[in-house]
């Protein structure tokens, strides 16, 4: 049936609420397949009123279904109350393929809310009925959501066969959004493979075939993709398309997406020296948070925060920061969230002189990398872990350091979480930040704040011009910086915070 065979129906008189309640959720589907979704929603919410008068659970269950699909970009939590609905008419139409089909969606969206535990618990309970059943749609479907629960458990490798799997069935199929949305995990788990070149290649031309064919949403996710893979060749240009991206969530009917785009930038701003930038993007960041709600993102925002106060210095911050995402990315599975947490602890250790801790967890975290086959590195995140990693070996020695990684690499992921939580307080002096300036480092930058030259700090400091130079020096490399207005940004950007 389509548009005006619905419209025609609807329009003439005399139809029974059963009919009445079958006609709404066609329309409402129909008009969903056109973007039209407010529309659809009223069109679904009359079915449902038509189809609970008379006990119609399956047409119930199908107008609830609709609902879900029309708010799951936008509004996850609602789409999980809609899912309890669905979940409770599919049970009482006694239809078991209906019944399957609306548990394989809760599991879907479990992923983002829920967590990819109680996801995967879902998923496995429905595996062997959807095999049984033997419905095409259904184990297309069924691959996809088993692709989606690999990438968040960061097993890579798994969510590229499963989202292989899943196109390949709608290929046969020829139902273009499943195969777009099976494309879609399968360059974000190439991503992480640092498999770049390949998507770099093909994204382009994937997104221009569904933005002609108007499956603007599968376009949407496949740019999010290639500004992802960007970021490892040209930080520029990936900014550029991570920008277009943000600005299409804040306007658009996707904005699910929008704390982990914004975490994104928040990364690339700091890359950058722009700190103040950072700041704002963070708290941008944690608004956007809070209404989406998702766990995954909460724990990436988390990262940046702590990032962000290591290189201003407040060191018992960044630390109690990174554990608070280590504490939602470990009992969710998120393996490597959890690594990327770990390598920034290790810099924040590096700073306060915990050389040994740091090298146990850079040869556990090198370990789980190498059982995920876990590649990606974007350029400068890679560039402050690798001088925090010389910094650990310079310090230790070689010896040392090679002992330390040994034990470190002899951890499972579970043990480097809980020797991390162990080494929690124990404290040295820093090597880097604003608790390692030296009082008259401490004058230095309070002089360059306030606009004076190299030439009037050594007059007023009773110095040399060459003596200011080298103590700049070090100030640079204790907090990071590479020039004076990064310097100044920093020290007003700390200050604000402390105020």
């Amino acid at each position: 049936m389509d548009e005006r065979e619905a419209n025609r129906c609807i329009q003439a008189d005399g139809y029974g609420d059963d009919i009445g309640g079958r006609l709404f959720v066609a329309r409402a589907f129909v008009r969903h397949s056109y973007g039209a979704y407010d529309a659809s929603m009223e069109d679904s919410q009359r079915a449902i009123e038509f189809a609970l008068k008379i006990n119609d659970w399956r047409t119930a269950t199908l107008a609830y279904y609709e609902q879900i699909f029309c708010v799951a970009w936008t509004d996850l939590p609602r789409s999980q109350t809609l899912h309890r609905y669905a979940k409770d008419c599919a049970h009482k139409s006694g239809d078991e393929l209906l019944e399957v089909w609306i548990e394989l969606g809760f599991a879907h969206h479990a992923i983002y809310l829920e967590g990819v535990v109680t996801a995967r618990c879902a998923l496995e309970t429905v595996r062997p009925k959807i095999m049984q059943l033997g419905v095409p749609m259904l184990i297309a479907e069924f691959w996809y959501v088993d692709a989606s629960c690999a990438y968040f458990e960061s097993d890579f490798t798994r969510a590229l066969e499963c989202a292989r799997e899943s196109r390949l069935s709608v290929d046969r199929l020829d139902h273009m959004h499943w195969s777009g949305m099976s494309n879609f995990i399968e360059q974000m788990a190439r991503w992480h493979l640092g498999d770049h070149e390949a998507s770099l290649a093909m994204l382009p031309t994937l997104i221009d075939t569904y933005e002609r064919i108007g499956h603007n949403h599968v376009a949407f996710v496949l740019r999010w993709a290639f500004a992802l893979h960007l970021l490892t060749v040209d930080i520029d240009a990936a900014e550029q398309q991570l920008l277009g991206v943000i600005a299409m969530l804040e306007q658009g009917r996707i904005n699910f997406l929008l704390p982990w785009a914004l975490c994104v930038h928040t990364m690339i701003a700091h890359a950058k020296g722009d700190l103040p930038e950072t700041s704002r993007l963070i708290e941008k960041c944690r608004a956007a948070q809070q209404q989406v709600g998702t766990i995954h993102a909460g724990g990436m925002l988390e990262q940046r925060s702590a990032s962000l106060a290591r290189s201003l210095g407040g060191l018992n911050e960044a630390e109690q920061t990174i554990h608070r995402a280590i504490d939602m990315q470990h009992p969710n599975h998120y393996r490597a969230e959890v690594v990327a947490a770990l390598e920034i602890l290790v810099g924040i250790l590096t700073t306060t002189r915990r050389m040994t801790d740091a090298a146990r967890l850079v040869g556990a975290t090198q370990a789980e990398r190498d059982r995920l086959a876990f590649r990606l590195r974007i350029p400068p995140e890679h560039e402050i872990y690798a001088a925090d990693l010389a910094t650990v070996e310079q310090a230790l020695g070689a010896e040392a350091f090679a002992q330390a990684f040994a034990e470190g690499a002899a951890m499972s992921l579970d043990e480097a979480v809980a020797y991390a939580q162990r080494s929690r307080g124990r404290r040295g002096r820093p090597a880097y930040g604003w608790g390692s300036l030296t009082p008259t480092e401490q004058d230095v930058v309070a002089l360059i704040i306030e606009g004076f030259t190299n030439n009037e700090i050594a007059q007023r400091l009773l110095m040399s011009r060459e003596t200011v130079k080298t103590h700049l020096s070090h100030i640079y490399t204790k907090l990071h910086l590479r020039t004076r207005a990064q310097l100044a940004a920093l020290a007003a950007t700390r200050a604000a915070r402390q105020s």
